[in-house]
Order: C-alpha cells, then sequence, then structure tokens
C-alpha cells in the first residue's frame, strides 16, 4: 500500500521540480529511481506497446518505421529529431550513450534505423534496466547498464556522442549532470539534448550550458509540436492506460502523467506556462 501511495504521489506530480518541493526534500534521485521501478512492476506490458515514456513530436517529415514500431511513432520520431540533429548530425558508426534509456525504446530505435557502431541505453532503475537486458538481446549493437547521471561510468574522452531524452527533470542536479556529459565526450563530440521546464526556468539550460563550457549548435523551442503530438497520440496512450496492470486510483492521474489531451500537463504546454527545448551541443575540439 505505501508503494501504491507514493506511485500515485509521483504521478500526480510528474516533473522533477514539483515532485521536490511538494515532498521538501533536496534530491529526488531515489524517489524517481523506486517510481520507475513501480511504473514497470506494475505494467508487465511488452516493450512492442510500451516502449517510450516521452510526450513525442510531430514532424514534417514522416520517418519510415516497421510495422511493430508504428504504435509508437510519434515518441520515435521525437527520438528521430533529437539523435539525427533535426537532420544535421550522423550518428552512424559511432559510439553513442542515451543517459535516461527508461524502458529502451529509443535507444533500440537508434541502434537499428540510426546504426552507430554501438550505443548504450543507461537509466538509474534497475527494473528497467534489467528489462530492457532481457527484450533488446537481439540487436547487436544495442546494450544496456545501470548508472547514475550524475556519476556516468564511462572514462573521460570515451564517447562521440551522448543523447538525453525528457530525462533531466529528474536530476538532483542540473549542472552536475551536463558536466558529466562533458566529460565522457570526445572532443567535437555531441551533446543531443531535449527536456521541459516551467517557462520561468528555462534560463537554467543556457546558464549551465554555458557554465560548463559546451558549445552551443542549435536551440529550438518544440512546445507547439509537442502539443501537437500529444493530440494525435492521445487515444493510444488512453488505451495503454486502460490495459496496464494499475490500481484504480493511479490511473487518473495517469492521464495527466502522459499528456492526454486536456490533462493539466497537457494544457501547461497548449498555454506556454511550460516549454519544451531542444539543443545540439558540442564539446569544443
Amino acid at each position: 500500500m505505501q508503494k501504491q501511495i507514493l506511485a500515485f504521489k509521483l504521478i500526480r506530480y510528474g516533473a522533477g521540480m514539483k515532485i521536490r518541493s511538494f515532498l521538501n526534500i533536496k534530491s529526488s534521485k531515489h524517489i524517481f529511481e523506486n517510481y520507475y521501478n513501480i511504473i514497470n512492476q506494475f505494467s508487465g506490458l511488452g516493450s512492442d506497446e510500451f516502449a517510450c515514456m516521452n510526450y513525442g513530436i510531430a514532424t514534417d517529415k514522416k520517418i519510415e518505421l516497421n510495422p511493430e514500431d508504428e504504435a509508437e511513432r510519434y515518441p520515435l520520431q521525437l527520438y528521430d529529431y533529437v539523435a539525427t540533429g533535426a537532420g544535421t548530425v550522423s550518428l552512424t558508426g559511432l559510439d553513442v550513450l542515451e543517459v535516461g534509456s527508461g524502458r529502451g525504446g529509443g535507444a533500440s530505435y537508434i541502434a537499428r534505423y540510426i546504426k552507430p557502431k554501438n550505443i548504450t541505453g543507461m537509466d538509474l532503475s534497475r527494473t528497467a534496466t534489467q528489462f530492457c537486458i532481457n527484450h533488446y538481446k537481439n540487436v547487436d549493437n544495442l546494450s544496456f547498464i545501470n548508472g547514475d547521471a550524475e556519476a556516468i561510468p564511462f572514462p573521460d574522452s570515451s564517447l562521440d556522442a551522448v543523447v538525453n531524452v525528457e530525462s533531466s527533470h529528474c536530476y538532483p542536479d542540473f549542472e552536475n549532470f551536463v558536466a558529466e556529459v562533458k566529460r565522457v565526450l570526445k572532443p567535437g563530440g555531441y551533446f543531443l539534448f531535449t527536456d521541459f521546464r516551467n517557462a520561468s526556468e528555462t534560463d537554467i539550460f543556457h546558464n549551465t550550458f554555458e557554465k560548463t563550457g559546451f558549445r552551443q549548435l542549435y536551440e529550438q523551442d518544440i512546445s507547439s509540436r509537442v502539443v501537437d503530438s500529444l493530440t494525435e497520440d492521445t487515444k493510444r496512450r488512453l488505451d495503454l492506460i486502460n490495459k496496464i496492470n494499475l490500481p484504480w486510483f493511479i490511473k487518473f492521474p495517469m492521464k495527466d502523467f502522459a499528456g492526454c489531451a486536456n490533462s493539466i500537463t497537457y494544457n501547461a504546454y497548449a498555454t506556454g506556462r511550460r516549454r519544451y527545448m531542444y539543443f545540439i551541443l558540442q564539446k569544443p575540439g
């Protein structure tokens, strides 16, 4: 029962900054770890139905997908948009890390469609990591590890690119995370990043990237495209919520967590109270 109550609170206050305020704690790291462990324990779904947890993006470019991937078109389009630098970056043949890989759908997409030399998905949730290890074992250039975004377990200057999709709002110390990304990147390596913040708090992105010494190559507010994605994807999300083995009292706030049309989360993007930003960054050579 305690886990169910915790899950209810976490889902209702889905953004990391709200969770820390609500629970009056300085660090939400292990709260989030427990949260995603609970989501994975309750779901029981195969990744073909529940591989991605991001809000997705509607784009002019319709990516070609295998039939088994089509259901999660909008979340996978976000991965394609981010990982290709909106068509300006190629990860083919490179060593790539995704920080915050969740249930592995995005890392699997990058491995199979963009074809880096290898991609490692790293997540704080041990349950999610084990799910990915078991589920994606047949994808040759893909692996998964358990790890902390603020203490990335890779040597200095060892990676060509780091991808981070809709995850950093969960991290207690955003600056420490960004500094870790810079540390593990090779000179000239790419940091491909997207996430949301309240409109009054988006300065944290520019200030942190400048302070840590990243070169900013591109910036885009993709909030309206995220709203379009959630509008088009709401029926699938509602159907999925109804299929997940969640306690009845969690299903209603889960609609808000999932960003379904007319939810609090959806309206925050639609009205501009929350902004969803995308950046292409590079470690100086």
